[in-house]
């Protein structure tokens, strides 16, 4: 599942490039005015949580969820990686990738705390 995630998000620069665009187009597509976990998670569930059929639909949602990120829970969101280009979501306390986060947020149901309090604890 995680390469073709990889894959459906297209080039890591270019993806952060246009994730406020695409989130606004999110914005549009699941009819709500802000963007939070919570309506993520609801339009993944309305789905059917089948996602990764559909690229553009596919970098839409993650562009929410970078927002989400950035906006409410104060992290920063760059590309990284030398060889292999990746995503990576960084705060006090924790580091790693965008993807991983995403599954665990949105699927499993991790719940993020203000300040990133939730992804700085032990695994």
């Amino acid at each position: 599942m995680n390469a073709k995630w990889s894959e459906n998000l297209g080039v890591p620069g270019e993806f952060l490039a246009g994730a406020q665009r695409r989130a606004a187009q999110f914005q549009q597509r699941a009819k709500t005015t802000g963007c939070d976990l919570a309506a993520i998670r609801r339009f993944v569930k309305s789905k059917n949580y089948e996602i990764g059929d559909d690229p553009e639909l596919f970098r839409e949602i993650v562009a929410a969820f970078v927002c989400v990120l950035k906006d409410y829970y104060a992290q920063d969101v760059k590309v990284a990686g030398i060889l292999k280009r990746r995503i990576e979501v960084t705060g006090p306390g924790y580091r790693g990738e965008l993807l991983d986060l995403f599954y665990r947020c949105v699927f499993e149901g991790l719940d993020l705390a203000p300040e990133g309090e939730a992804l700085s604890r032990p695994r």
